[in-house]
């Protein structure tokens, strides 16, 4: 297990650093990057690896929570990084979005709701059908 999350941690951090500089370098083509930014972009991405890396895995194949919970923590957390992210990427643009932050945590908390009973209803079907095609056998 543990083998398994640090792979997920570096393989999910270097993609997310990698796909935060592909945005950078096309958003900002003009602008200078300090070496300060720099460290912020693989701050960023160290973020996403223990959120998408590390935590997802082990609250939805190890963890022993009931699925609400672990559905309430992943929405939490996710909010938590995504705020992070835009405040280390800009607090120009983290100061736009901030009067916008209940919407975000509400949307953000339904959407991880609906998307994770719709993954759950198309696993019961995908077991349902395994075990019908166990049974012909």
């Amino acid at each position: 297990m543990i083998k398994e999350l640090t792979q997920n941690f570096f393989q999910t951090s270097f993609l997310s650093l990698i796909w935060v500089m592909v945005i950078t370098s096309l958003s900002n083509t003009d602008n200078l990057i300090y070496y300060n930014y720099f460290w912020r972009l693989i701050l960023i991405s160290i973020l996403f690896g223990l959120s998408f890396g590390v935590l997802y895995p082990y609250l939805w194949k190890y963890s022993t929570t009931k699925s609400n919970f672990n559905v309430f923590v992943c929405s939490t957390d996710n909010t938590i990084i995504i705020l992070c992210s835009i405040y280390l990427y800009s607090a120009d643009l983290f100061n736009q979005i901030s009067p916008y932050l209940f919407g975000i945590i509400v949307i953000n908390l339904i959407l991880h709701y609906v998307i994770f009973k719709l993954y759950s209803d198309y696993l019961n079907q995908k077991y349902i059908m395994e075990i019908q095609n166990r049974k012909r056998l």
